[in-house]
């Protein structure tokens, strides 16, 4: 005989757990990408060496290196932020290098004055979006992508409730309430009525975690750990007997090897 039909609690409850499960496979995934491209902690020690015995002055970022880069570009005391994350704006830096290791491509200048000029976003936008898209922090909203991210931005702005407005606009619809979905629509500006109606059908595929906006990914990208010190950057003159033993340990170079 056929199972008896699931009641919505069921086919609800049901479906949170495939969400959940979802996002679990999917932190597992992009953790397991980071892990295949990382390097061990000889490597990390090793690095860390050859840059003393260089005279190259480094800094071990607490948490996140890109957060910590866009610091010590506040503070002045680098030019810019080498980096293939895109995370490093959201972190507050301003200008950001791309390509500079690619012998086959040329390095790219991404500035955060042209963000701002020519797409008006800003750094809280910016975070804004990464929330609606997904980013190290986050799944983001599934069905929601760039052109739409960007849309939501712009028209659920602070003065409109933000995100979280956004949000009981979409869970009104979802949940079928006719008065909670009329409620949510209010007194808005014009360009947030334009805007609701017409994604009246596209709201139908965004699906939000439970927990979305969260103000922990907010609070994660605006106050980041770092290490807030403005001391100068000092350099020191190359140890060239002790790069030479390191060449040999390293490497098996001899010492004319080294030399050359």
């Amino acid at each position: 005989p056929p199972p008896p039909p699931m009641s919505e609690a069921e086919r609800a409850r049901l479906a949170a757990e495939v969400r959940a499960e979802e996002s679990s496979l999917r932190a597992a995934a992009r953790k397991q990408a980071r892990d295949s491209d990382g390097v061990s902690d000889e490597m990390v020690a090793s690095c860390q060496r050859l840059l003393q015995l260089f005279g190259v002055p480094f800094i071990t970022a607490p948490a996140e290196a890109e957060a910590q880069c866009a610091q010590l570009e506040r503070a002045g005391l680098v030019d810019g932020i080498v980096t293939e994350d895109n995370d490093t704006f959201l972190f507050g830096g301003r200008r950001v290098y791309r390509r500079l290791f690619d012998q086959a491509r040329d390095v790219e200048l991404y500035l955060m004055d042209d963000v701002e000029a020519e797409l008006k976003l800003g750094r809280n936008e910016l975070i804004q979006l990464a929330c609606l898209l997904g980013s190290d922090y986050t799944d983001g909203v599934r069905g929601v992508g760039v052109v739409n991210g960007v849309e939501v931005v712009r028209a659920f702005t602070p003065a409109n409730g933000g995100l979280r407005a956004f949000a009981r606009w979409v869970r009104a619809w979802r949940g079928g309430d006719e008065a909670a979905a009329a409620a949510a629509d209010g007194d808005d500006t014009e360009e947030l009525r334009r805007f609701k109606s017409s994604h009246k059908t596209a709201r139908r595929n965004w699906e939000l975690a439970d927990g979305f906006p969260s103000d922990a990914v907010v609070e994660a990208y605006t106050r980041p750990v770092v290490d807030a010190s403005d001391e100068r950057c000092e350099w020191a003159r190359p140890n060239l007997h002790a790069l030479r033993s390191f060449c040999r340990e390293k490497f098996g170079w001899d010492e004319a090897k080294a030399d050359e």
